[in-house]
């Protein structure tokens, strides 16, 4: 694969906005979140190993990779480097770490902490420091609506709404078959209809329920205004990740959810890239001292 670019600026100007941020990053001592490829220097193999993993990712394969070394020598920078990197080939993002209170496997909510927090972290290439979510759900409904003006039907027309929510329900009918995929569908198609009538508690409902922050059906019922069969929580969090990836593709993004585990007060780093999700695992052991990829 040709990197050339990828990792030299070629004289190019830092955006006021990632220059600021930089300095502010470097300033504190902490990896930033944008702007890591204009002070990368010497990560052309690494770049080039995972930019490869991405491109097989996104043609629908899979990959693992481990990333092994000591604290402060560089793991969390050449994450953020490729999460920049799959920002602008149009993946979806997330991240969150990992500790007693948010978990992969848990009850008492230590489960769907997890998946909140990811949620909560979702970045797309328009929204790169979180808050995807409803850039995920607006992307979803302007595709919707261009479709429909496409057909001649505009906003404004008599039963617009219906004929949206009808093409809508249609678009989310091909991820009905996963696990909560009837539930995750009408929820959405509710907040169109809540935007539609500017019902905005309904519309912070919907997006409530989308994150799993519910912690009943019945609560949930109450303040959506219609009926679901299921909430998201620790037994079932996992499956509406593949949910948001099927959406995510369905609507015209690359892969959906690259995502870093990071576990607290540990010594090395793991990361994960698999078929539809980008893990970085800390372990409580290390082998290396330089950051080192294998797999």
């Amino acid at each position: 694969m040709e990197i050339k670019n990828e990792n030299q600026n070629n004289g190019r100007t830092v955006p006021k906005r990632i220059l600021a941020s930089l300095i502010s990053s470097v300033s504190a001592g902490v990896v930033p979140r944008s702007g890591a490829p204009y002070i990368a220097i010497g990560r052309t193999e690494e770049i080039k190993a995972f930019l490869s993993d991405l491109e097989l990712i996104a043609e629908g394969g899979g990959s693992v990779r481990f990333l092994v070394g000591r604290y402060g020598s560089g793991k969390s920078f050449l994450i953020q480097l490729v999460r920049g990197y799959a920002l602008e080939r149009d993946f979806v993002c997330a991240d969150a770490d990992l500790s007693p209170e948010r978990r992969l496997y848990g009850t008492g909510g230590t489960g769907v902490a997890t998946y909140r927090e990811l949620i909560k972290n979702m970045s797309v290439k328009s929204s790169p420091d979180g808050g995807g979510l409803v850039q995920v759900i607006s992307k979803l409904i302007y595709g919707i609506r261009s479709e429909l003006s496409l057909r001649g039907i505009e906003d404004g027309d008599e039963g617009y709404t219906n004929m949206f929510a009808a093409a809508l329900r249609e678009k989310l009918s091909k991820l009905e078959f996963l696990v909560g995929g009837f539930d995750f569908a009408k929820v959405i198609t509710g907040y169109y209809i809540a935007e539609a009538n500017d019902d905005r508690e309904k519309m912070s409902a919907c997006l409530r329920w989308l994150r799993g922050e519910f912690s009943s059906k019945t609560e949930a019922r109450n303040e959506l205004g219609f009926g679901v069969s299921d909430i998201i929580g620790d037994a079932n969090w996992y499956d509406y990740l593949k949910l948001w990836a099927g959406l995510s593709v369905e609507i015209g993004y690359r892969l959906y959810r690259k995502c870093y585990f990071k576990l607290l007060h540990a010594f090395s780093d793991y990361l994960c890239i698999c078929s539809k999700i980008i893990c970085k695992i800390t372990v409580f052991r290390h082998f290396f001292s330089p950051p080192s990829i294998f797999l």
